[in-house]
């Protein structure tokens, strides 16, 4: 037996190494990886269910090293983009661990589901919450462990996108890094038009002046530059193509002056349609799911809100309404925020609610008409560390919105609701 005993002993050492290995390569806590999900050797992201604002997704990645995307239809996708998005979650870093959850964490309404499985048949699932008060970091939950923590934005900015950000796609003959202007026209009338100086942001100027919303627009140009033709008629007939009377039609200008002109006719297929995307015979085939123009609406695209500005700014905040006054004070004096309303001390993470309601109030719809004389039912101040002070009043409109009044143009009005649920929030304060 002695003359074994090395043997058996060497075979222990081997067994525990491999399970030390094992243990290091496969533990799933963050606290001690700083990882969501730790690859095994040779081990990578196959699968991938997600779920976001723009509808539900499938990947899978094929023998030959390419991805597919599956949404109402079979796509081969964009190289970089996937190329990205696997390396996020093959790459996966977490910040903290948190111990416990809060309502702020935005996990009522996550931005994001994922489900991945890996070539090693492992399975993987999170959701994405909402970000910290300094927009640098998003909340995560294990949807299997229930476990809380803290990423990186960067970390899940792939995860966001819609079909058309994820799938190959070319169709435009402006130049799609320079577009300068978009309109869209509906029977023939203007519908909604923006457009940008150069330099500078986007602002609509169809049906009404007023500041536009740049992340939408942005996004929205970027889809356009990723559309791809899927196929091309095999016939002349332009009724039947529903490109003789054609609904729609969007306009697209450069910073050249080159405008083009893209009609958008009928169905081919179930997942197909028609475009004429320039002279009478210049048809293709485009995927239908990429011509939803839902989001051109003047209340989705303009973006007044007077109160926007980020904490570090704010010296105090004001909330006005019939049934009292909440007034909060930041110190900044300290390495973080410390918050005073009441003679009460309030923490950064639980001001932020307020806060973040508070910052958010904007427009969802403009009158041209001028609106009537009324006393303001709430009042909205904020004094800013270099002295200035913007002052919001909410005038009565109907029973569900308020006109906007901050001494600027008054034709712009808020959903009732907004404010309640500020109200709500100051109200269930600690």
């Amino acid at each position: 037996m002695r003359r074994y005993r090395g043997i058996i002993i060497a075979a222990v050492i081997c067994v525990a190494l491999a399970g030390a290995y094992f243990y290091i390569t496969s533990g799933q806590d963050a606290a001690t990886t700083g990882f969501f999900w730790v690859p095994q050797q040779g081990e990578t992201v196959s699968s991938v269910e997600l779920e976001n604002e723009f509808g539900s997704f499938r990947f899978r990645l094929e023998d030959d090293g390419r991805w597919i995307v599956e949404a109402g239809g079979e796509y081969r996708t964009n190289a970089e983009k996937m190329h990205l998005f696997t390396t996020a979650l093959n790459y996966f870093p977490i910040k903290r661990v948190l111990e416990n959850e809060l309502p702020e964490y935005g996990f009522a309404e996550p931005r994001a589901r994922v489900n991945f499985t890996t070539n090693r048949g492992r399975t993987f699932a999170f959701e994405v919450g909402g970000t910290t008060p300094g927009m640098g970091d998003v909340y995560i939950r294990d949807l299997n462990s229930g476990q809380i923590m803290l990423a990186g934005l960067g970390s899940v900015a792939q995860l966001t996108g819609s079909l058309t950000a994820y799938r190959d796609k070319e169709v435009l003959t402006v130049d799609g890094a320079n577009i300068m202007s978009i309109a869209l026209f509906e029977n023939d009338n203007l519908s909604i038009a923006a457009e940008r100086a150069q330099g500078e942001g986007w602002r609509l100027t169809e049906p009404f002046i007023a500041p536009a919303r740049q992340i939408l627009l942005n996004e929205l140009i970027t889809d356009i530059r990723q559309w791809r033709i899927a196929g091309y008629p095999d016939h002349k007939d332009y009724t039947a193509m529903g490109l003789d009377q054609p609904k729609w039609r969007l306009e697209l200008r450069d910073g050249a002056g080159t405008v083009q002109r893209l009609e958008i006719g009928g169905a081919a297929s179930g997942t197909m349609t028609y475009v004429r995307t320039g002279g009478l015979d210049e048809i293709a085939i485009l995927f239908s799911v990429d011509l939803d123009f839902s989001a051109l609406t003047p209340e989705t695209l303009m973006f007044i809100a007077p109160l926007s500005t980020t904490i570090d700014q704010v010296q105090s905040i004001s909330i006005k309404t019939p049934d009292g006054e909440s007034v909060f004070t930041i110190d900044h004096s300290q390495n973080e925020e410390r918050i005073f309303a009441n003679e009460k001390e309030y923490s950064l993470m639980e001001f932020s609610s307020v806060f973040v309601g508070y910052i958010g109030i904007s427009a969802v719809g403009r009158e041209s008409a001028t609106q009537p004389a009324a006393e303001p039912e709430a009042v909205l101040t904020t004094w800013f560390v270099d002295g200035n002070v913007t002052e919001l009043h909410l005038l009565p409109r109907d029973a569900y919105s308020f006109y906007m009044d901050w001494g600027e143009d008054t034709g712009y009005y808020i959903h009732r609701s907004a404010l309640d649920e500020l109200i709500s929030r100051v109200r269930n304060l600690p």
